[in-house]
């Protein structure tokens, strides 16, 4: 076969350069979808702006969601209940430390003298939620009831003390009860997440109803603040019934400071592998 000629060389040639390429086209700027933080405004027990609104809020939302604090001028700030607030029922993270001007420190407090009898300070049934840097007192039942999944976190929450971290406002009951709800973590390794929890009138954490996976870690439970003088829940400082935990460990800040309690530092009634 005879080779093509110079001309129909060139003729290939523009053929191909005229042949159509694919082209890139720009794609449109596009974000993944979030759920922006709910702002709590206002110490008021209801209404726009309040927590009691923002727990509703979330619990109607489909996400996981966030609960911030801007109130007032910023600092510490009190929210006085009249009534239960709603239990979480999805995961929700609520944040004290977010209060304008609070530098990582607990700066919300929850105040239960008025929120009638057998009130919790909060409810967690929608497990996955995280409670940070709140000041949970005076309530008649107990700081904190965990009772759905399970896999949520208390942490940096003072829970029976007043803001200053040196005197009593105890619940009338426990600091903190979990009740089937495996796998939390109460407290942390990290320096600040570890809770106080002292000044109740029951015990300062119950792990009860056969939940299992518990972490208990950091935290101070019978002291103050400092650690140096008793501030003591009435019964026990941790009690497990019937399940089991992880109380304190080897790991750096993992220790847990449990002193003057009325009963037991660490009560064991039929728990299995704590």
């Amino acid at each position: 076969m005879s080779s093509p000629k110079i001309g129909q060389k060139r003729l290939v040639r523009r053929r191909r350069d005229h042949v159509q390429r694919p082209r890139l086209e720009r794609m449109e700027d596009r974000c993944l979808l979030t759920t922006p933080p709910l702002i709590v405004t206002t110490t008021a027990d209801s209404g726009s702006g309040s927590l009691r609104a923002a727990i509703v809020q979330a619990n109607a939302s489909s996400a996981a969601a966030t609960i911030d604090f801007q109130i007032g001028s910023g600092g510490l700030e009190t929210i006085g209940l009249l009534s239960p607030l709603p239990a979480l029922t999805v995961p929700v993270t609520i944040d004290g430390t977010s209060q304008t001007g609070s530098n990582g420190a607990a700066s919300i407090v929850l105040d239960g003298t008025n929120a009638g009898p057998g009130a919790n300070g909060l409810s967690i049934g929608g497990g996955l939620s995280t409670i940070k840097g709140l000041i949970i007192d005076n309530f008649n039942g107990s700081g904190i009831l965990i009772n759905g999944a399970g896999g949520d976190t208390v942490e940096s929450c003072y829970l029976g003390v007043d803001a200053t971290g040196l005197a009593a406002a105890g619940n009338a009951q426990n600091g903190i009860i979990i009740r089937g709800a495996g796998n939390n973590t109460i407290g942390g390794l990290t320096t600040g997440s570890g809770n106080l929890i002292s000044g109740n009138h029951a015990h300062g954490v119950v792990i009860t109803d056969a939940s299992t996976g518990d972490v208990i870690e950091g935290n101070y439970i019978g002291v103050d603040l400092p650690g140096s003088h008793a501030l003591g829940n009435t019964y026990d400082g941790i009690v497990v019934i019937n399940g089991n935990a992880t109380i304190g460990g080897l790991a750096n800040g993992a220790r847990n400071i449990i002193a003057a309690n009325g009963s037991d530092g660490i009560g064991l009634n039929d728990a299995s592998g704590t």
